[in-house]
């Protein structure tokens, strides 16, 4: 499980990269990561709210992260035991946090991936992670 220093670091790397970034799309490969405030499993209606939200800022609550958007509402990520997260930039270069995998470096999406979050300048791919929408 990433420690708190380790989230730190993928905090500064979403901050570095994703700050003022618009949400392009979402696509949720496994339904099980993606859930509601109250926890449940979230429609599929729920990442379309998110499409066009801006990211307003990038916080860490112990091994929480808090990506805020300008239309009111927060992912809570939580890496898990076996979490990561892949930022590929357009050029190819990667930024990876978390527990330490092929994934890291080989072809995304791979059959670990969760979720994936496109931005212009960047796609986020996820794996054994736990995201709720609050707001």
């Amino acid at each position: 499980m990433p420690e708190g220093p380790e989230v730190e670091t993928i905090r500064r790397g979403l901050t570095d990269t994703l700050i003022g970034q618009q949400l392009v799309a979402v696509e949720v490969l496994w339904m099980g990561s993606w859930r509601s405030a109250d926890g449940s499993v979230a429609s599929i209606s729920t990442t379309e709210a998110l499409v066009g939200a801006r990211v307003r800022v990038v916080e860490r609550r112990a091994k929480v992260l808090l990506i805020e958007f300008d239309l009111d509402q927060t992912l809570m990520v939580h890496l898990k035991m076996t979490g990561q997260m892949v930022l590929v930039q357009a050029s190819g270069h990667r930024l990876a946090g978390g527990h330490p995998t092929s994934s890291m470096a080989d072809q995304l999406p791979d059959k670990s991936t969760r979720i994936v979050f496109i931005l212009p300048v960047v796609t986020v791919c996820t794996s054994m992670i736990s995201v709720n929408l609050v707001g």
